[in-house]
């Protein structure tokens, strides 16, 4: 699952720079790989919970909301983009991204924390779900 969201996220910044004619920078690239990780993780974590299939699909396809609708509040906000918000997840990174692609200097310390904030929430979903996956009534379907 990770393999293959990292895989969209190169797709993706190769398809901004064919588009906008724009390269990003390899350390956005870094910067943005913990998401891939995170969203992999929360995924399987939240399959983890659930007791059917029907149900862990209606809450995965939920899950998608959370970064669109932290992106739509980002955008028609005009205090989303200062102070604090630079050290948040998925908003640090949208934020890094946005400065990429206006041309903008990228600083590497408001690269470096989003990008390790999201990779260790990635690592303790990762832990919970393991957690989950110990119980025999989650393995075996008790």
């Amino acid at each position: 699952m990770a393999a293959f969201s990292a895989a969209g996220l190169w797709l993706n910044l190769l398809g901004f720079a064919l588009l906008f004619h724009r390269v990003p920078p390899p350390a956005l690239a870094v910067c943005l790989l913990p998401l891939s990780l995170l969203a992999a993780a929360l995924e399987l974590w939240i399959s983890t919970l659930c007791r059917t299939v029907k149900e862990a699909h209606t809450y995965l396809s939920m899950l998608v909301f959370v970064p669109m609708g932290l992106g739509m509040f980002m955008v028609f906000s005009p205090v989303a983009g200062q102070g604090w918000w630079k050290l948040l997840p998925v908003a640090g990174q949208q934020l890094q991204l946005e400065a990429a692609m206006r041309g903008g200097d990228l600083d590497p310390l408001r690269m470096l924390f989003p990008g390790f904030s999201t990779a260790l929430l990635a690592g303790l979903a990762l832990v919970a779900a393991a957690d989950r996956l110990e119980r025999d009534d989650v393995v075996c379907g008790g």
